[in-house]
């Protein structure tokens, strides 16, 4: 009787120690698993902003970013001049057809994302222009006309440049717009080239065939490490208009009133124009240097490093 209930004890305990220890592993692991995060190759960290509609702001993948001198020349080039391209070239600019999929409800989001920091200029599904203005920078763009569906345009663009959808893109924009952009067919695509040159600046892209663990990805080549800020758009390009603003008080005193306070009018985006790029170009007759770069970007750069608006801060959304 005594050796039988010592026995069923000592079973019912080695049970009991059995049963913790597979309870233990099995969190172990199940957590390793979970947590376990495919890295690109050479593996660094690039600090990218967007400018897009705030419901199209959390993702980057299938999106182009660039780093802060790359942005503020985007949105000088391809949205401030937006609508003066459009009414000078009668509509056949061609940023005109994506004004109302994009430009509203616009904000800059801040990203932390992981790249292969190598910069691979090929991949088993392609070769990448040894242009660094096109690399395997790939345009990417809205697939439907509501502006939800994006997708990198990883095909010839019409310039002899192919790049595969598996790698990460950069593009420097010094090299990518150095005599005449967008075919020239308006003035304000010499002021695009012109700007190139004094801001320089990089576009990335991220398509999702390269992402890691992205769906139906081909590579490992980015992931998404931190969306740091996201900010009204507003507020960050009301920092770089006061700054031009008061570097070029004198031809902006020139505008009639109502063009004065429409940084998108004829008068005012021809002022914001003259006031940075100088003698130039686009304007051969005019004084003066024009703006310098470490001053742009500085006032852009102001709305991600604080919170507080008296000292050019954004707050986030």
């Amino acid at each position: 009787m005594t050796r039988q209930s010592i026995s069923i004890h000592e079973i019912m305990w080695s049970l009991l120690v059995y049963m913790f220890f597979v309870d233990v592993c099995s969190s172990k692991y199940s957590h390793a698993d979970a947590t376990t995060i495919s890295r690109p190759s050479n593996p660094v960290n690039v600090t990218v902003y967007g400018l897009r509609p705030f419901n199209l702001s959390a993702d980057i993948s299938e999106k182009n970013t660039a780093d802060p001198a790359g942005d503020l020349f985007f949105w000088l080039t391809d949205r401030l001049v937006a609508p003066y391209a459009c009414r000078v070239s009668n509509n056949t600019w061609w940023g005109c057809k994506e004004q109302h999929t994009l430009t509203h409800d616009s904000v800059y989001t801040k990203t932390v994302v992981e790249v292969d920091g190598t910069w691979p200029n090929s991949t088993q599904h392609g070769v990448c222009s040894t242009n660094p203005g096109h690399a395997c920078y790939a345009a990417c763009n809205p697939s439907d006309s509501s502006g939800a569906e994006w997708e990198c345009r990883c095909s010839d663009d019409g310039n002899g440049h192919m790049p595969p959808c598996d790698v990460v893109g950069r593009a420097n924009i010094f090299d990518r717009y150095p005599t005449c952009a967008d075919s020239c067919v308006a003035p304000n695509d010499l002021w695009k080239s012109d700007l190139s040159q004094r801001l320089g600046g990089l576009w990335y892209s991220t398509p999702v065939q390269a992402e890691c663990d992205g769906a139906g990805s081909l590579a490992c080549q980015w992931r998404t490490v931190a969306v740091e800020k996201t900010v009204n758009a507003t507020c960050v390009n009301a920092n770089v208009l006061r700054a031009v603003a008061k570097a070029g008080a004198a031809c902006y005193s020139q505008c009639p009133p109502s063009q004065q306070l429409d940084p998108t009018s004829d008068c005012s985006v021809t002022c914001t124009f003259q006031t940075i790029l100088g003698k130039s170009r686009s304007f051969p007759t005019l004084p003066g240097s024009g703006m310098s770069r470490d001053t742009l970007i500085d006032a852009w750069l102001s709305a991600f490093e604080s919170n507080d608006p008296a000292s050019g801060g954004c707050p986030p959304l």
